[in-house]
């Protein structure tokens, strides 16, 4: 187990505990600092008087200078068994990597290719009871299975088509039935297309077993058509959803325009929905002139006049904890180094922020740990651990 240590400036009234645990990242009202992914910085930030969450780096995987032998080319998922085990899915080279609880290299599932076993776009890794592991490769639209003890391949499962989509993304399992996210577009080859999930049950056979249990709106996106392409862009400060499955098998969605979280059960019921008021940051035009630099020619010829929101969303993505309680990434401003993550219990109620880097991406909070995926400072993706601090 690796704790990097604690370089800070200003300490708080924990100072001595702090500089035994490690590396800790906190909010509070005061002035705290922290070594992030090699860079040290003294940050200021309130919390609306919500009481901050300091968690402590206990690993961290795929960086170089500490002589990993596992360097990561881009990370598509990441999932913690029931075990601790850690199995993270490689893009560039698909294939899945299995850590222990500890981050010792333990296997690696998989390569290219579209034979059994083999993977071509890892979008989503769901660890079943006793660690038995589910892989699935939303190019191939299939679902590989291993064994729980040496991960041996089991078999491979094609997952059918939903009319005029297919599955993008492996949701939960639960002993009845798979969960997929499938897409589909509205509108195709208009200016406005529209692309929509919906969340489906599939049975152990690959069939589609439901209706959808329910139907969100992916994004804003504007198609650009030249003479050699057509594809969609997303709008500059365009609105998205998230859409995540709990351990206790509840689907959460949300459109982040507003922090307004759905939950529904995989029956389609509706359980309950809470709302947390805050105030979007203001597009400024700095930030429109920028946006407008990164987007093609086409886009920049329909948005010149202005056609953009004015404010931003009022955060990117969200993760569901093994105790339903909500965390959100918070979209705060461009160049800060640190994000706040805004905690909503499962009973509504907003109970701390968590500061991480800016980079980092939360996968994962499950039995006093976070998981998920950053950049070093020199831009190198990793995967780090944390421990949640009582």
């Amino acid at each position: 187990m690796r704790r990097k240590p604690l370089r800070t400036r200003g300490a708080g009234p924990n100072a001595s505990r702090v500089a035994s645990a490690g590396w800790v990242l906190a909010v509070t009202l005061l002035i705290c600092g922290a070594d992030a992914y090699g860079m040290t910085c003294s940050i200021e930030r309130g919390s609306q008087d919500l009481p901050g969450i300091e968690v402590v780096e206990f690993m961290r995987l795929g960086e170089e200078a500490n002589g990993d032998s596992i360097l990561f080319g881009s990370i598509s998922a990441i999932a913690v068994g029931g075990t601790g085990r850690v199995f993270v899915g490689e893009r560039q080279d698909p294939k899945v990597y299995v850590f222990s609880e500890e981050g010792r290299l333990l296997t690696a599932l998989g390569s290219r290719g579209d034979a059994p076993g083999e993977y071509n776009a890892i979008s989503g890794i769901y660890p079943g009871p006793a660690d038995s592991l589910y892989v699935y490769d939303n190019w191939d639209l299939d679902l590989t299975v291993y064994e729980p003890q040496q991960y041996r391949f089991v078999y491979s499962l094609p997952i059918q088509k939903g009319g005029p989509g297919s599955a993008r993304e492996l949701l939960g399992i639960t002993s009845e039935s798979l969960v997929f996210s499938y897409g589909r577009s509205t509108g195709t080859g208009t200016e406005n297309p529209r692309r929509w999930s919906d969340v489906r049950l599939v049975d152990w056979n690959g069939k589609i077993i439901s209706e959808s249990l329910l139907t969100v709106e992916q994004g804003e996106y504007f198609l650009t058509v030249t003479p050699e392409f057509q594809r969609n862009e997303a709008l500059p400060f365009g609105r998205s959803s998230t859409i995540r499955m709990s351990s206790d098998h509840a689907l959460y969605s949300g459109w982040n325009d507003a922090i307004d979280i759905k939950v529904v059960s995989l029956d389609g019921t509706a359980l309950h929905e809470f709302t947390y008021p805050r105030r979007p940051r203001s597009v400024t035009p700095e930030d429109r002139r920028a946006a407008l630099a990164r987007s093609s020619n086409e886009m920049r010829k329909r948005l010149a006049a202005g056609d953009l929101h004015d404010t931003w969303p009022i955060y990117e993505t969200f993760v569901v904890d093994d105790r339903g309680a909500v965390w959100l990434k918070l979209v705060e401003n461009d160049e800060d180094e640190w994000t706040s993550w805004l905690v909503i219990d499962s009973n509504g109620r907003a109970t701390g922020t968590a500061v991480l880097p800016a980079t980092f991406d939360l996968s994962v909070v499950q039995a006093g740990h976070i998981y998920g995926s950053g950049r070093n400072e020199s831009g190198d993706p990793i995967v780090v651990g944390y421990e949640i601090l009582d």
